[in-house]
């Protein structure tokens, strides 16, 4: 992944309003709503803020220059209630009817089922990529030496599509979240039986990934 603060347009030693600010520019710049062709993009954005807007995860990764798994977690976490503000800040300003507020949320939870299942197609897909391209290699070295530059071809290609499961996983999980979040919002004011069942296993989930 490209250098996270060269992700966000600003210098190692950003503060942090600068650091929120050119978030808020960038994010602007390549929301998927705005600019669908961007969405890979965004979410460099996001993760690189996500990362860089906590204290402890900063200094990992300047320590480092990886995102360790417990960034991540916490990553997960912030990402998902940034979406929440996002999606509170609009419909108050909307209306200020809690019923409204509870069809636009219970609308946006069907969404997070839909998204799940796509998630669920596009990771089961890259897996059946990824056989294909090691059955390929077994190929290649079962029929001799003289191979290993088109063996190695194939060992980047399962790499790039390693990288990308784990980049449909951290999106599931941000999705996830926000769908338990969602929910927990409204429990007191409906039934949650309306949002289907809470504890269903996702696509995801079922999947040995």
């Amino acid at each position: 992944m490209k250098n996270l603060y060269e992700i966000l347009g600003v210098a190692k030693d950003v503060a942090c309003d600068a650091l929120k600010s050119a978030f808020r520019k960038r994010a602007f710049e390549t929301h998927p709503d705005r600019h669908p062709e961007k969405e890979e993009e965004f979410k460099d954005v996001a993760l690189a803020y996500q990362v860089l807007s906590l204290p402890r995860t900063r200094k990992g990764y300047d320590d480092t220059g990886f995102v360790d798994a417990q960034s991540e977690e916490e990553s997960i976490v912030r990402a998902a209630v940034d979406h929440i503000k996002l999606i509170f800040t609009t419909i108050v300003e909307v209306s200020e009817d809690k019923l409204f507020h509870i069809d636009v949320i219970q609308a946006l939870v069907n969404k997070c089922d839909l998204v799940r299942e796509k998630l669920s197609e596009r990771g089961e897909a890259t897996i059946a990529e990824i056989n294909q391209w090691d059955e390929v290699k077994s190929h290649i070295l079962f029929n001799g030496t003289g191979l290993n530059v088109m063996a190695d071809v194939c060992d980047r290609k399962i790499s790039a599509l390693s990288a990308g499961i784990e980049s449909i996983k951290h999106e599931l999980k941000v999705t996830e979240k926000v769908r338990e979040m969602l929910i927990d919002y409204v429990w007191e004011y409906e039934s949650p039986s309306s949002f289907g069942d809470i504890g269903t296993t996702s696509p995801f989930a079922r999947a040995d990934w």
